[in-house]
């Protein structure tokens, strides 16, 4: 059972007080997909990742937090277009919005991440070519993080797993074959690298399509 609790929050841009969403509990039924996105019901959940505020369009994983430079952000033409860009499900603005935010302050796994729950959304209105270009986006990201020694990921080697999906869902087939390539054989991880295996497969099948952890370690001896 999935349990969501409503708030009060304020904004640490604007001061003004809103409604937001907290998760409390939930399950999940079945395998995540390769770039981690979780199976129901937590996939459901989606909406609570990012908040945003009604009154001045900040958005982030939490409107209280305080952050230099973010008014100026929030204020700038690049934030107001992307926030009201009719291209996007608006949750996708949403996560884009936040996105800019995050790569602003330095944060760039922030980044990335929020552009790839972006990339979920338009998944889930059917956006093609919008989820698409925020996997590109959030590829870039990734390589821009790497430079400067941030990562996704805390598991070793998940982050360079990671941005090959994005790259095969992108349809970016030789960039993904060239970090399989690099980048393979340093993988110590053994679920990481069975994905990585994996992966190989379907770049070189030219496959764009949503694949699942569970294909990857079938038959593997290792656990989820």
């Amino acid at each position: 059972m999935t349990t969501i609790q409503e708030k009060s929050v304020r904004c640490a841009v604007c001061g003004s007080l809103g409604k937001c969403y907290i998760l409390t509990s939930s399950f999940t039924f079945g395998s995540a997909d390769l770039d981690t996105r979780p199976p129901p019901l937590l996939r459901s959940t989606m909406f609570i990742f990012v908040q945003q505020c009604q009154t001045c369009g900040y958005c982030a994983q939490d409107l209280s937090a305080e952050r230099q430079g973010v008014r100026a952000v929030v204020a700038s033409t690049c934030y107001k277009e992307q926030l009201s860009d009719p291209r996007f499900p608006k949750e996708a603005n949403w996560f884009l919005c936040a996105g800019i935010i995050d790569e602003q302050c330095g944060d760039l796994a922030g980044a990335a991440w929020a552009r790839i729950h972006a990339a979920w959304v338009c998944d889930d209105s059917g956006e093609c070519p919008q989820a698409e270009l925020c996997r590109s986006k959030a590829a870039e990201t990734i390589i821009k993080a790497r430079e400067r020694g941030q990562s996704i990921s805390a598991q070793d080697g998940a982050d360079v797993a990671i941005l090959v999906d994005l790259l095969r869902r992108s349809n970016q087939f030789d960039k993904a074959q060239a970090v399989i390539e690099s980048r393979l054989n340093g993988i110590q991880d053994d679920i990481v690298r069975k994905v990585m295996e994996y992966q190989t497969r379907l770049v070189q099948e030219r496959d764009a399509s949503t694949h699942l952890l569970s294909e990857a370690l079938q038959g593997a001896d290792v656990g989820l």
